[in-house]
């Protein structure tokens, strides 16, 4: 680790900014700037000194601040990682973008992302990920030339066990890309951290300082770390000719409205995220209270880097709040005639069975919107502790505005009839069977059932990705006797059962799954399973079939595929899916080369062909 990285409060930071930046605004700006784009999952901005009166455990990000524009509203796109990371670089809501939640997913293949813009300007780019929900198979690797997302721990292909990189990891690693980035060339360098996400674990030094809120300790950590990246951008001469853009992804609800993390909700706790913007043609020591979104960084970037932006993005450049010679503060006004914000959460239809929720900011008017439509004045209730009641005339207002850009994560009429005539060809162990019907009841997360549920379901979810599925799988079991068609409990009990090789007597549950939800690919992944754990490969191959029709995204499927036709002797169908796989994203080229049912194609001149050379490394060229 890099001696720069070790300190803490007393990390000395002097963010040089050139005179011209002071008077000069951004619309004319430097051909051979640099982009450093910091995103933070799970980073709250009432955590940080530069956004509070209270104890100052983030001197980096506050010298940060004060070097440059602090947004003090700014809502994300979404409360899940991945759908909100995905509208920081794309200029579009969830919706729009078509990366909807944390789960599953890709993002849709006529976006054009941030990178793909730069690259094509002529910026060298690249990525270093510390969170393994934005693996490269959700698409968000598009235009990076380097995307660094190789996190030890992290395996698809039954053998999941999720970690982060830490910070430190992180920035090493972004540090020494810069290190190698041809002289004279920009740099687009995201750096995406894992650290304040859910369970909270810091390193030593900041477990012994904050052993009472273990998720400040973790922000402290990062702040040292950061102060550790402007250091090295000083010590490489890169500094004044750099402008940073660091912003969370989404909150953490940290136990506000009975949820400890985030996804579910669309408070103010989860949503509204820090955004500081700094550096050459930025003037330093502004803070912005008008309301703005996340979705608003990539044509801010774009602006910076002197790249037309276009049309057809939901976002809008910040540029005019970067000049010398705008306000702070916008004057009162019609609230209607504000800008209107949007956010969405896909995750509790996607991992529980429950209503998706949008919400709408319009200055200090907002609403949440489910099964029923909640308003909340923030200017009066900023923690938003009590609905309005009656609901005020605007809030059908905004709920309307809401609809019109909210779009059903449930498959379309048409992508529900290609599956169906799938469907209508496969015989299932419970056809016939007078309980096999697809959901129908979807409560809204704010009901007093999910509500009493939606914690230890998080936590379930979260102990099987930290590697702890025995306390995941006796939770879900619990929980599934109060929801019997939960979506989460299901799965995990389920993905248990498989690695354990006990698949082949849980019938009763896929029966469940697939019935309540056969319009998701998980219910046909496990009776694939099944049927290879009853030694009745052909049986597994419809199932299969079906499980990448539904999830035309997930790898998973092709690798199965390819496992199946190998262990059958059909090489030429194996290798068509295995070809599939890796071009979807199977890239652990180790797990691969070794694994036993792969056997029969290993001797095969194409399986070299397809793998190439041994890795010796996490980065992977573009």
């Amino acid at each position: 680790m890099l001696a720069l990285l070790a300190g803490q409060a007393e990390v000395a930071i002097i963010w040089a900014v050139p005179q011209e930046a002071a008077t000069t605004p951004a619309a004319t700006p430097p051909v051979q700037r640099h982009l450093i784009l910091v995103t933070i999952d799970s980073l709250r901005p009432d955590h940080l000194g530069c956004y509070t009166s209270g104890a100052r455990i983030t001197p980096a990000i506050d010298t940060l601040a004060a070097r440059g524009v602090r947004f003090e509203r700014v809502y994300a796109a979404s409360p899940s990682t991945a759908p909100s990371t995905a509208s920081i670089l794309t200029g579009l809501y969830p919706s729009h973008h078509g990366l909807r939640h944390d789960l599953g997913g890709r993002l849709d293949g006529a976006v054009t992302t941030l990178a793909e813009r730069l690259r094509a300007a002529g910026y060298a780019t690249a990525a270093v990920i510390g969170s393994f929900h934005l693996d490269s198979d959700r698409g968000l690797d598009r235009g990076f030339e380097i995307y660094d997302d190789a996190i030890p721990g992290v395996r698809k292909m039954l053998a999941a066990l999720s970690r982060e990189r830490r910070a430190g990891e992180v920035i090493e690693r972004g540090l020494r890309y810069l290190e190698g980035t041809p002289p004279g060339k920009p740099v687009f360098l995201w750096l995406n951290f894992f650290d304040p996400h859910y369970d909270y674990d810091p390193p030593p030094a900041q477990k012994d300082r904050f052993k009472e809120s273990p998720y400040d300790g973790e922000v402290a950590y990062l702040d040292t770390q950061l102060g550790g990246l402007v250091n090295g951008l000083r010590a490489k001469g890169l500094l004044q000719r750099t402008v940073v853009v660091l912003s969370g992804s989404h909150g953490e609800g940290l136990g506000g409205g009975g949820e400890t993390g985030h996804g579910v909700h669309l408070s103010e706790s989860t949503t509204k995220v820090p955004l500081i913007i700094a550096g050459p043609g930025v003037t330093p020591g502004k803070s912005i209270s008008t309301a703005v979104s996340l979705a608003d960084l990539t044509p801010s970037i774009l602006d910076l880097a002197g790249v037309p932006v276009g049309k057809g993005l939901d976002g809008r450049s910040l540029r005019e709040h970067l000049a010398a010679d705008r306000p702070t503060v916008a004057p009162a006004g019609d609230p209607a005639a504000e800008r209107i914000l949007f956010s969405e959460t896909a995750q509790p239809h996607q991992a529980y069975g429950w209503a998706p929720l949008f919400a709408v900011v319009q200055g200090d008017r907002k609403i949440v919107h489910g099964l029923r439509t909640l308003a909340y004045d923030l200017r009066a209730d900023p923690g938003e502790g009590q609905p309005l009641s009656p609901p005020p005339q605007w809030a059908a207002a905004l709920a309307d505005a809401g609809r019109k850009i909210f779009r059903s994560p449930d498959p379309s009429p048409a992508e529900r009839r290609r599956i169906d005539v799938q469907l209508a060809a496969i015989r299932f162990p419970w056809d016939n069977s007078p309980t096999c019907v697809e959901k129908e009841n979807w409560p809204d997360p704010r009901d007093a059932g999910p509500m009493a549920l939606q914690d230890r379901l998080f936590r379930a979810r979260m102990d099987a990705d930290q590697g702890a599925p025995g306390k995941a799988a006796q939770a879900a079991e619990e929980l599934l006797g109060q929801d019997p068609a939960n979506f989460t409990s299901l799965d995990l009990l389920l993905a248990f059962s498989m690695r354990g090789a006990g698949i082949g007597q849980m019938a009763d549950r896929i029966e469940l799954l697939q019935c309540n939800y056969p319009y998701r690919g998980a219910g046909y992944h496990y009776l694939g399973h099944y049927y290879l754990a009853r030694n009745e490969a052909e049986k597994a191959i419809p199932p299969m079939k079906l499980f990448a029709l539904v999830e035309p995204w997930n790898e998973e499927a092709d690798y199965d595929l390819a496992t199946i036709y190998a262990g059958l002797g059909r090489k030429d169908e194996a290798f068509i899916h295995l070809e599939k796989s890796i071009r979807l994203g199977a890239d652990d080229y180790d797990f691969i080369r070794k694994d036993p049912r792969l056997q029969a194609l290993q001797a095969d001149p194409r399986f070299q062909d397809l793998l190439g050379p041994v890795r010796t490394g996490p980065e992977k060229a573009r």
